[in-house]
């Protein structure tokens, strides 16, 4: 009875231990902030560097090329987002960020899939804590 009672507190304290590090770790800061947006566009640490409006933008993606972009209607701002491969929320895939009228553009770089859902995709860019909320399967 008593070797019993020892197996059964054994078995809970592993499968505690074992539970605990399947938590995924919290995320904060800039990264955590850049989720809370809505509005497709382009976000660094603490502003908003492009956005949309549906008056004077427009949206674009592109399921075959894996691609995704924002511009505004004079075509003096866009942003290109163009993957290696299909995304997933969760999942790190390999793309290249152009840009009109902003500053930088970036090449094979190991963009974060934080979320996918409607229609969007919240892409961080970690090396340059760079949000980009795009659309994605409109």
């Amino acid at each position: 009875m008593y070797m019993k009672n020892i197996i059964k507190l054994i078995c809970l304290f592993v499968s505690v231990t074992v539970m605990s590090c399947c938590t995924e770790p919290e995320i904060t800061g800039p990264k955590k902030d850049f989720m809370t947006q809505d509005v497709c566009g382009i976000y660094s640490t603490d502003e908003a560097l492009f956005v949309y409006y549906d008056l004077s933008c427009q949206l674009y993606h592109s399921p075959t090329k894996y691609s995704s972009r924002i511009l505004a209607d004079d075509l003096s701002k866009y942003i290109t987002i163009t993957f290696k491969s299909d995304i997933s929320a969760g999942s790190t895939v390999k793309g290249s960020v152009s840009l009109k009228g902003l500053s930088g553009s970036f090449k094979d770089y190991d963009l974060e899939i934080l979320k996918m859902e409607n229609g969007k995709a919240w892409v961080w860019n970690g090396k340059n804590n760079i949000g980009y909320l795009i659309p994605w399967g409109i």
